[in-house]
């Protein structure tokens, strides 16, 4: 017997009583394997326990949302969404406007708040920004040296070995 054995005997015992075969196959695998008897016992009086409990009806509002459900009625769904902004949306004209316009103010000064000004950034890029407004003979190259290589530069050792 193997793991997928014991699993069926499992889902068997979940359903009924073990027919006395299947204890048998149970008791011998139990003796190869006494590690799993204890979890095995402890599944044995889970079961008898979930089955001495009561049957209790079915509320009728459970088959009545089945049969909505497969009527095609689905019941409506309050989305997060309506709960948070209802109010807003429930707003005349010119007031949902001046709430959307003070929500984009306020995003706007956020974003000027987060994002560093020129006096935050190290001198050195600063130069590099008063360069930028060089004269065009500067940039005339620039494609050129862009498209050279970033790698590394010449072996010189190699280079004066080499001669």
């Amino acid at each position: 017997m193997n793991q997928d054995e014991l699993e069926h005997l499992r889902t068997e015992l979940w359903r009924r009583p073990l027919l006395p075969d299947q204890r048998d196959k149970l008791e011998a695998w139990l003796r190869v394997h006494p590690e799993d008897r204890e979890s095995w016992a402890l599944e044995e009086a889970l079961t008898r326990a979930l089955k001495q409990l009561p049957d209790r009806p079915v509320p009728k509002r459970v088959f009545e949302g089945i049969w909505k459900a497969l009527d095609g009625e689905p019941e409506p769904i309050p989305m997060l969404w309506k709960r948070w902004l209802g109010p807003v949306f429930g707003l005349g004209g010119w007031r949902r406007a001046a709430v959307v316009a003070v929500a984009v103010l306020g995003l706007l000064a956020l974003w000027r708040a987060v994002t560093p000004g020129p006096a935050a950034l190290d001198p050195k890029v600063m130069q590099i920004l008063q360069a930028i407004d060089a004269p065009p003979e500067v940039w005339m190259d620039f494609d050129a040296v862009a498209r050279l290589p970033t790698a590394a530069g010449p072996d010189v050792e190699l280079l004066t070995l080499l001669q």
